[in-house]
């Protein structure tokens, strides 16, 4: 972990280049570009403060809550770590402007997720670094702070909070004890036909914001419940990942999703080794995919065989106008889960890298990600 110049009561740390490009390929699961960018900004700063609460810190440390974060994230702002018996709130923003921390209604009214102390994060993705340069505790947040309804948020400016993180760690070292927590109201209890007409209703994406769609009684009872809130998140991005999903069993009905073209329409003289024109059960698409100046035209070849698997061809090869790819393209293969499966970038001068030939059960999900230095393109399949 790299600590960078700060002023002097402030903790500044150093973004990795592996922080920046895990946060942004996670996020892609979520439902929109709000929300996506919302979960890049909380796995960065998650992800830099855990490692250096790690090395810093003697205190036993988790993240909260077990369920996959991009769940919340797809729901709420702000991601919690347990330090020990202390539960603290990490709040990023891209506001270079330090005046005051705001706090989502749900991490100060809900019993189960209240805090002791919430964490002023300033990400700065440009300068690949974050600023920690502020904290309060939940008990001064209900007394001082000012409550908005249009976004229910609690905020604190910057007078009334604490900003010598130096101090802040001095005292979980030294365990003092203080008072960090007001009392807050019970939740109201949700029926579960309630709740099911709540996940039916939120789960709809056009819905942008669904913390606000509702009064906070009812969003409140049903995003603490665990089930619940993975419903939902769940539900709100299965259906915008199956609007982007490619169904590739589709194709031999003569069915095919806008972006993919034969070949031939981009003129491309594309020939696999297994295909003849007799062959009715081999089908050929080409993408063509933009990399910030570059362009590249993903091929994809499928066989059906006769045990009913899928055979599958991928790989890259440049248009028509270029000989070669760009140099250290790389095009990986990953499971629905993430896990990374294949992987092959290109060299100097070469005219096609690929991903062995596989073969797969039809319902099987994978993901192509296509990188060339900062920019990346990501497909998911369905065979």
């Amino acid at each position: 972990m790299t600590f960078l110049f700060a002023q002097p009561n402030q903790l500044l740390l150093e973004l990795s280049e592996t922080n920046l490009s895990q946060a942004w390929e996670q996020s892609h699961i979520c439902s929109s570009a709000i929300t996506r960018w919302r979960a890049y900004l909380n796995q960065l700063s998650l992800t830099c403060f855990l490692s250096y609460v790690q090395e810093e810190s003697s205190h036993e440390v988790q993240i909260w809550p077990d369920d996959p974060l991009t769940n919340l994230w797809e729901l709420v702002e702000g991601s919690t770590l347990m330090l020990g018996d202390k539960r603290i709130v990490l709040l990023p923003t891209e506001a270079m402007d330090e005046d005051e921390l705001r706090v989502p209604q749900e991490w100060v009214d809900i019993p189960e997720w209240v805090a002791d102390y919430y964490l002023a994060v300033q990400v700065n993705v440009d300068e690949e670094c974050l600023n920690i340069w502020g904290y309060t505790t939940h008990q001064k947040l209900k007394e001082k702070g000012k409550y908005d309804s249009r976004d229910r948020t609690y905020s604190l400016e910057k007078p009334f909070l604490f900003q010598d993180i130096n101090a802040f760690w001095v005292s979980q070292e030294l365990e003092i004890q203080e008072v960090t927590q007001a009392e807050v109201v019970p939740l109201t209890s949700l029926s579960s036909i309630q709740a099911e007409n709540l996940i039916e209703r939120l789960g709809n994406t056009e819905i942008k914001e669904p913390r606000l769609a509702v009064p906070f009684s009812l969003w409140s009872s049903l995003i603490a419940n665990t089930n619940w809130r993975k419903q939902l998140s769940q539900r709100r991005q299965d259906s915008v990942q199956s609007s982007l999903l490619t169904n590739l069993s589709r194709w031999f009905d003569n069915l095919f999703e806008t972006p993919w073209q034969t070949p031939e329409t981009l003129n491309l003289a594309f020939s696999s080794r297994r295909n003849t024109p007799t062959n009715t059960n081999n089908i050929q698409r080409a993408n063509l995919i933009t990399l910030g100046t570059e362009q590249v035209i993903l091929l994809v070849e499928l066989t059906h065989e006769k045990d009913d698997r899928i055979a599958v061809s991928l790989q890259l090869v440049p248009p028509s106008d270029r000989r070669y790819l760009p140099e250290m393209i790389q095009l990986t293969l990953l499971s629905e889960t993430g896990d990374i499966l294949q992987s092959i970038q290109s060299r100097t001068q070469d005219n096609a890298i690929r991903i062995p030939r596989f073969k797969c059960p039809q319902g099987l999900r994978f993901r192509l990600q296509i990188t060339l230095n900062d920019h990346c393109s990501t497909k998911d399949f369905i065979v």
